[in-house]
């Protein structure tokens, strides 16, 4: 239930807020208060994907993304929000990772993106 709620308040946030508000928000938002354990982020990486058929198919990176990080941050737990992009052809995508591990999306899916903007 904690997942739907996080993203519904992502998409909320969108569609009411400007981005530095909501980048604002999610810095504001406690960070890790123990260390990062591995079976701690399978666990939210699990319910998290669960919910994947309740979002949108098509353009949700951004969404699910800040939704998803702000699910970890709030869970005591240190992520990232990481936007990148993609000169050929342009193209820009989101996802979120702790140190060097990807959280929310596949390797394969982020190796075209330079990380240009991190939160």
């Amino acid at each position: 239930m904690r997942c739907i709620l996080c993203q519904l308040r992502a998409i909320v946030w969108l569609r009411l807020s400007s981005f530095e508000v909501i980048i604002n928000r999610l810095g504001t938002r406690r960070l890790a208060t123990t260390a990062n354990r591995v079976e701690d982020f399978i666990a939210l990486s699990q319910a998290f994907a669960a919910t994947a058929p309740l979002r949108p198919r098509h353009r949700h990176c951004l969404s699910s993304s800040i939704a998803y990080v702000d699910m970890v941050r709030a869970s005591g737990m240190a992520a990232t929000l990481v936007m990148g992009v993609s000169a050929q052809p342009f193209s820009a995508h989101c996802w979120v990772q702790s140190g060097d591990t990807v959280l929310n999306d596949r390797l394969e899916n982020i190796r075209p993106f330079q990380p240009i903007f991190c939160v």
